[in-house]
This record gives structure tokens, sequence and C-alpha cells, in this order.
């Protein structure tokens, strides 16, 4: 009887002493999605706000993390830096392309942290000049997801590392 109540405080004691059962009994990693800000000015269109909003969609949907407004384990923060228009030709065929960086804070493992540059790019038809470019609202915001995508996966790469 003695042994059994010896063995049981033993394992006991190893596994909750043990550094690789860490991940069973510690908590959440948290997230904190910061400032989106632009330094381009596009016709009135808030990029910010839209992948802003979709980052936290995703990490909702389809990450481990947990969402905090402020004091997270992991900070995001970007800056939308430039975009660019052009046509292809001589046709009605156009490609807009967006750039823009994000920094990646890790407060519990700062090793992690990094600074990357993303950018995602869309053609488009305008059908003729005088066309107003939101009438392809659907190729800015496949603009927008596609960076969301780009920027998740980074971020879920290095977060469950």
């Amino acid at each position: 009887m003695d042994y059994k109540n010896i063995f049981f405080i033993f394992t006991f004691m190893f596994f909750s002493f043990n550094t690789s059962c860490i991940p069973f009994f510690g908590k959440k990693k948290t997230i904190e999605i910061g400032e989106f800000t632009e330094k381009i000015s596009f016709l009135e269109k808030s990029f910010a706000f839209d992948i802003k909003k979709y980052l936290e969609e995703c990490v909702k949907k389809y990450s481990s993390l947990e969402m905090v407004p402020k004091n997270g384990d992991i900070l995001i923060k970007g800056v939308f830096l430039d975009y660019f228009m052009s046509t292809i030709g001589n046709t009605p065929i156009q490609k807009i392309q967006l750039i823009v960086r994000i920094n990646y804070k890790d407060r519990l493992e700062p090793k992690k942290s990094w600074k990357k540059y993303f950018s995602s790019s869309e053609y488009f038809l305008y059908r003729n000049y005088e066309d107003n470019i939101f009438l392809n609202e659907p190729a800015i915001d496949q603009v927008t997801r596609d960076l969301t995508i780009k920027i998740f996966n980074k971020i879920s790469y290095y977060s469950e590392k």
C-alpha cells in the first residue's frame, strides 16, 4: 500500500513540475491587434480599418490565440506604405497593388519578434476612364483579403512555433 502512495505522489510531482507538460497546464497565448495606420490616401478608402477587421475575424475563427484589447502576449501593428495603380498596355485592364509593413512583437519570447513587408495585387477591368474605381470594389476587397491571409499565415507560423 505504501508503494502505491509513493508511486502516485512521484507521478503527480513529475507531471506537475516537468517543463514538457507546461503547454497542457499553461494558459493560452493572447494577441492584441494594435493600430493600423495609413501613409497613403486612396479615394477616401480606409484599408487600415478593413485589414484590422479581417485579421480579427481570422484570429477568432482559425487561431488558438485568444484576442484581447490590450496587453496581449503578441502585439500586431501595421502601416500601409504605398499603393500602385497601373494599366496593362492599351487595354482597360488595370492592376492595383498595396504594400504594408507589419510589426509582430512577442512579449513572452522577444527573439520571435519581426518586422516584414507584405504586398498584394489584383487585376480588374476598368470600363472607361470616367468610371469611378469603386465600381470595382470587389477587386479592392480581394487585395485586402489576400493581404490579410498572408499576414495571418505568418502570424500563425510564429505564434505556434
